[in-house]
């Protein structure tokens, strides 16, 4: 096997898991006064899920083994330490839109691949002829249109024109749901507004972007047949949030929340008071 093929493997869990439990007992973890954090990433989901898409065999066993593992995980930590002292926090990075044929396939019509590489390099041979040769597009990829917008101006480039007449010509592929400018999203409410809250947390003031693509449910972009994400709606940004321990109430809570929300639970359970300001809540309703 390969270290490529590992990576796309429920095999990698398992080593990354057996090393955590080996860091916990060399560090001394959790043995102190004071809270340890332990922080584990398991990419094999990651990986796989990209590979094979959502509602592939391979991503079923993956999670299946998934299960298994972590739960010898945290057999085997418990023996190690205190189970009463153990506070767990679970989630993931992103969530995924089905692969369009699949979703073809189970009744969405018109579920499709979207590539702008057509209207990219138009644009790309505009700007080297109106701005002469350089990287004047910083980004334009996964909905993101980032520009030099400071150094095309230099060169006298109407930007604002400019990127008008690119958000038209978007708005006018059958697959784009809306698109965003800087103008629009610093006017959006984002308390009901979820698309515009989420491009703004995603694409940062200082990276120039010009365009926030957004396409239609079910879409997905580029034509590589691999599952990608980068679509501010729920299928791309719905995870878990899981949170264990004793200062947790068991249920299951149906009401809307953020993985910003974990920082400032697990910082009231341990009694810590942020130092600045941070975002979410803390989640009251699973605190006993």
């Amino acid at each position: 096997m390969t270290v490529r093929s590992f990576g796309v493997s429920p095999w990698m869990d398992d080593a990354t898991l057996a090393l955590a439990l080996d860091g916990v007992e060399r560090l001394d973890l959790g043995r102190g006064p004071h809270p340890d954090l332990l922080a584990v990433s398991l990419s094999s989901t990651d990986n796989i899920g990209h590979a094979f898409g959502p509602d592939s065999r391979e991503i079923h066993d993956q999670l299946l083994r998934l299960d298994r593992v972590l739960g010898v995980f945290l057999d085997s930590l418990g023996r190690l330490r205190d189970p009463a002292r153990i506070i767990l926090s679970l989630s993931a990075d992103h969530g995924v839109t089905p692969l369009p044929e699949y979703a073809r396939a189970h009744g969405a019509a018109d579920a499709q691949r979207v590539s702008l590489d057509t209207l990219w390099l138009r644009l790309w041979g505009e700007l080297q002829a109106a701005a002469g040769p350089g990287p004047w597009i910083r980004f334009f990829d996964l909905g993101l249109l980032a520009l030099d917008r400071r150094n095309l101006a230099a060169r006298r480039v109407d930007v604002d024109s400019l990127v008008g007449a690119v958000r038209a010509a978007v708005l006018r592929h059958p697959g784009v749901q809306r698109v965003d400018t800087r103008r629009t999203l610093a006017r959006a409410d984002t308390a009901r507004d979820a698309v515009a809250r989420r491009w703004i947390h995603s694409a940062p003031a200082d990276v120039g972007g010009e365009l926030f693509i957004t396409l239609r449910p079910s879409n997905v972009w580029g034509a590589r047949r691999i599952a990608e994400h980068g679509v501010p709606l729920d299928p791309d940004t719905h995870v878990p949030i899981i949170l264990w321990g004793a200062p947790f109430r068991p249920g299951t809570y149906a009401n809307r929340v953020s993985v910003t929300d974990i920082a400032p639970t697990l910082a009231r359970v341990l009694g810590i008071r942020p130092s600045e300001r941070v975002d979410g809540r803390v989640l009251g309703e699973a605190l006993r």
